[in-house]
């Protein structure tokens, strides 16, 4: 998904497609969360998340190809807001900062595994 090449003939680089990204990205958190239980790590746990060589490159907004809303970004690192995970709050709850941090980054008004409402989507979480 990393440095796929524009099929529109330009050099616009793009680094994933966003619809697919965002469900990769919990699968993996939430797989990183197990892991930790696994190893008997207790809860609470911080979730950073930081996003390298981003310079001149967009997301794919979905599978028509539609780029990132505010075009090519211009810094090549990008730090995104931690995850608090802990007993308390659902996985969903507690990475919805993170993940709309992220999107905003990329210039996406919403995340499109939760309602409008902030509700995490209860097949994605």
């Amino acid at each position: 998904m990393m440095n796929d090449p524009s099929s529109h003939g330009d050099d616009e680089t793009r680094i994933y497609r966003w619809d697919k990204m965002e469900v990769l990205l919990v699968e993996k958190i939430r797989d990183f969360i197990e892991s930790l239980s696994d190893h008997e790590l207790p809860k609470p746990y911080n979730i950073f998340l930081t996003l390298l060589n981003l310079n001149n490159k967009t997301a794919v907004g979905n599978s028509i190809g539609d780029s990132t809303p505010i075009g090519p970004i211009t810094q090549t690192v990008i730090k995104i807001v931690p995850a608090y995970i802990n007993e308390e709050v659902s996985l969903g709850e507690a990475l919805f900062p993170l993940l709309t941090n992220l999107a905003h980054t990329f210039g996406y008004d919403y995340i499109s595994l939760y309602s409008n409402d902030g509700i995490p989507n209860p097949n994605i979480f």
